[in-house]
């Protein structure tokens, strides 16, 4: 299982939402914001979508998980999951690519400039194929199949799956079909492909695959008899490079916090070294430097020590929250509301005194 995998399994077991929304293939994250920011996207297609399954915004119950293995937009979708953290959306990216299995693959992108965002960049169904005006690189990816299992068992309500992957529903939409994901899924946004002139050189029609939603449809009616799966077709390109400024203000409410003296005297001293039962709240795994927002969370402290440790790097950290059974989770806060959430088997620490830094 890939790192990031093991992260968003304590985004999920922490952030507790409702529903959840895979962004599969999310270019630049605009389709992110239009689920938490759909007075920014007029006449959009899919936040028409999102709002009869999910209901009017905000949408602050849904957990958006994003997948984007293109390093080009790395930063961009770094900033955009900061600014939708900080405005109390839960939001998570994993930069790897979606297939079928655990693993690495070739990754294929535009040594030209691209106008589109990189829209042709893939990994390319053809083997050992490289069309002129591309370059090679390597990803990891991840089992979309497991993604969808792991994130179906987290949440009690809608499962909404977006699917953009430039050619490569020819190969996941099978294995999700043959593993039954699919049908764990409530809704299906799919973008096909092989018609388009441009893909034409990245298909392979004398390989197994689904190439159109009869295809899949019929696929389905094979697999299983009763599958609940809604299937869309849907190309919604609306806002293509974005252009809306980031949220000023708070898309979700923030729980109130106590007063410092309760918050701080609930919890026992550095000197002490006994954790608190409980978790101080809400974190993401995959947000930017620590020094810059007021919480977090490290996938590689296996210890509650080596948690601790971690804080102790960061300025910004006065409090840690740690569970073995949630994937070795360390959560790190710079302030800690009164009272604990008791969730699992998270244990809490103070490492510093608030009053510590600012």
């Amino acid at each position: 299982m890939c790192k990031g995998v093991q992260s968003l399994s304590a985004f999920l077991h922490l952030a507790n939402c409702t529903h959840a929304y895979l962004d599969v293939g999310s270019n630049i994250g605009v389709q992110i914001r239009k689920l938490f920011e759909p007075q920014k996207y007029a006449n959009a297609p899919v936040v028409q979508v999102f709002q009869q399954i999910f209901g009017p915004a905000p949408h602050c119950n849904v957990c958006a998980i994003g997948i984007e293995p293109n390093v080009r937009h790395a930063d961009r979708l770094l900033e955009l999951e900061r600014r939708l953290t900080n405005a109390h959306a839960h939001v998570a990216i994993l930069r790897v690519g979606a297939a079928t299995t655990d693993g690495e693959a070739r990754f294929v992108v535009p040594n030209f400039f691209d106008a589109k965002e990189d829209w042709a960049a893939r990994i390319p169904v053809r083997s050992g194929h490289l069309p002129i005006g591309f370059v090679d690189t390597r990803v990891q990816t991840l089992d979309l199949a497991a993604l969808i299992r792991r994130v179906r068992a987290a949440i009690t309500g809608q499962l909404v799956m977006k699917l953009d992957v430039e050619g490569q529903e020819q190969l996941i939409l099978p294995h999700l079909v043959a593993t039954s994901a699919l049908c764990l899924v409530d809704f299906a946004l799919i973008e096909w492909h092989q018609s388009m002139q441009w893909h034409k050189e990245f298909y392979d029609r004398s390989a197994q695959g689904l190439f159109s939603d009869s295809d899949l449809q019929q696929a389905l009616r094979k697999t299983c008899a009763s599958c609940p799966v809604q299937v869309v077709t849907l190309d919604d390109e609306t806002y293509l490079h974005d252009g809306m400024s980031w949220p000023n203000a708070s898309l979700c409410a923030r729980p109130a916090m106590r007063n410092e003296s309760q918050h701080v005297a609930m919890l026992a001293p550095d000197d002490q070294r006994t954790p608190v039962r409980g978790l101080c709240g809400n974190t993401l795994p995959l947000s930017g430097s620590c020094e810059a927002v007021d919480s977090g969370a490290w996938s590689m402290p296996k210890t509650l020590s080596e948690c601790v440790m971690a804080c102790r790097q960061c300025n910004r950290c006065n409090y840690v929250s740690f569970s073995k059974q949630a994937h070795h989770a360390c959560s790190w806060f710079h302030a800690c509301q009164a009272p604990l959430r008791t969730r699992g088997t998270f244990r809490t620490l103070r490492v510093r005194s608030y009053n510590h830094v600012s």
